[in-house]
């Protein structure tokens, strides 16, 4: 930990000391990923109330990069909004500060550096408190306008509480690993990634069915194509191995691609395919194939691989008005009798200017996951990542509605009051499956969970370097676990970052 911890200090002096020796100048190329947990996305959010003005970007994919997010900051199609144009301005801020570069000379060599300390507690009256603390480092390499080599590791206790952790406990509750690994590379309209990183598919601001950052980042092999409104991506990425016997090791991978499209400027639609399927030697031949469709190929060649269908979209109908939707198909049946089709849903709205006041906020959504999406009668098969589901964090056999209203009381802080209702049954991924879906069955089914949940919460965003979000509020459970125990108790949920970046122009 020593170790780590000199390097960190290090890296921060170096940084430091930079700035006083160099002249500002011309800022480099960054095809980085955001972060998917970087408060970049939720300032972002607001600006994609409205429909961008570059009508090549559609934020149904995601993690985005930082330039394109550069890109949509600096659009000079101002809104005449208080609150999104605050957002735009701390999103500008981000991208154009602390910077340096020895005066005259052209760049070369490109590097950004950011070190972020954090802490996160979480307590409430019955549950055993979690205090969390944790450093976050990431660098990005910039050696050609069209290339980015990217690396974001993190030290902390107990990241073990995370579901996207993917690593082994240290000695005294530490833990270490790399959430992102990736290299990048953009000519025109075409962008390859290969290395470690989410795969985020859907129209929801939140949790999505398909693919959303539930489950550990992939290690995948990811190819874009864009053209004017259209869009064409597809990946291979490895998932967590299955010993199916002491002498049998089964490889698992998931392939996907999509396709989207803007008909119209306040218009995206998406329909994307994927496949999780095991092999004992390598991943399957066919799925390497982008273009060719996944279901009709397991179905004639006869294996029992697990295939989803999607197909989401975002309308803006007026201006600071959003609705999106998702639906996903488990096991779609060709003859639409032999058993019913599992499916997903997902619906939601965002509203600016409520009541006439310009900086109130209205979100609301609705989700519906029936019992057997995302389970499979193969164990290998099952849609899951090291253990957590790869789509929703709700999971199976749930619906979830929840709301929230958010204002924008000044350029650094944001207050919002929400709630939730949860509805979960019996039902889990991992359950044995026969080789057929039952008809008829209830929904929830057995003892179902009822969670509601009510809170309020500030989020202070001091300039672009300090991220403090407080979440006070009260959470209810009936038939918890789905058996008959209640749980009632009010929490607060606390985080703070703190970030340091710096950029090297060489």
């Amino acid at each position: 930990m020593s170790r780590q911890l000199s390097l960190a200090a290090f890296l921060y002096f170096l940084a430091v000391v930079s700035v006083q020796l160099f002249t500002v100048c011309t800022l480099a190329a960054d095809l980085s990923p955001i972060p998917t947990d970087s408060w970049q996305n939720r300032e972002l959010d607001w600006l994609l109330l409205n429909p961008p003005i570059d009508e090549t970007f559609q934020i149904g994919s995601r993690p985005y990069l930082r330039d394109d997010i550069a890109r949509l900051a600096a659009e000079n199609g101002l809104t005449g909004n208080r609150a999104i144009e605050w957002k735009r301005g701390k999103l500008r801020a981000e991208r154009e500060e602390r910077y340096v570069l020895r005066s005259g000379i052209k760049p070369k060599l490109s590097i950004r550096t950011k070190i972020s300390p954090y802490s996160i507690v979480s307590f409430s009256d019955s549950m055993r408190p979690l205090y969390r603390t944790g450093l976050k480092d990431e660098i990005a390499i910039m050696p050609a306008e069209n290339v980015t080599i990217y690396l974001r590791g993190r030290i902390e206790n107990k990241g073990e509480r995370d579901s996207f952790f993917k690593g082994t406990k240290w000695k005294k509750n530490l833990t270490g690993y790399f959430d992102y690994g990736l290299l990048v590379y953009r000519t025109g309209g075409l962008t390859l990634q290969y290395g470690r990183t989410f795969r985020v598919w859907g129209s929801g601001d939140t949790d999505r069915l398909l693919l959303s950052d539930n489950s550990p980042a992939l290690d995948q092999l990811f190819a874009q194509y864009s053209y004017k409104r259209f869009m064409f991506q597809t990946f291979i990425a490895s998932l967590d191995d299955l010993q199916a016997a002491p002498d049998s090791l089964v490889e698992r991978f998931l392939a996907g691609h999509r396709v989207s499209f803007k008909p119209r400027r306040n218009l995206e639609i998406g329909l994307s395919e994927t496949v999780l399927h095991g092999r004992q030697s390598g991943p399957d031949w066919i799925y390497l194939n982008p273009i060719l469709p996944y279901y009709w190929e397991q179905y004639n060649i006869r294996q029992n691989d697990n295939v989803y269908m999607g197909a989401d979209f975002v309308w803006w109908p007026f201006a600071g008005t959003r609705i999106h939707g998702e639906l996903l198909i488990d096991d779609f049946q060709i003859d639409f009798k032999s058993e019913p089709h599992q499916v997903g849903f997902d619906i939601g709205f965002s509203r600016l200017g409520v009541l006439g006041q310009e900086r109130l906020r209205l979100d609301g959504q609705y989700t519906k996951i029936r019992k057997y999406v995302y389970g499979q009668v193969r164990q290998q098969n099952i849609f899951t990542n090291n253990g957590i589901v790869i789509g929703s964090s709700l999971g199976p056999d749930a619906d979830r509605a929840r709301c929230r209203a958010s204002y924008s009381l000044s350029s650094d802080i944001t207050l919002c009051l929400g709630g939730s209702l949860v509805r979960k049954g019996e039902g889990r991924a991992t359950d044995p499956q026969s080789s057929a879906v039952p008809k008829g069955e209830a929904f929830p089914s057995g003892i179902v969970e009822r969670a509601s949940t009510i809170y309020l919460e500030m989020s202070l965003l001091g300039g672009t370097v300090l991220d403090l979000e407080v979440e006070a509020g009260l959470y209810k459970v009936d038939n918890l676990a789905n058996r008959p125990e209640r749980l009632e108790s009010p929490y607060i949920d606390i985080q703070i970052q703190y970030d340091f970046q710096r950029w090297f122009l060489l």
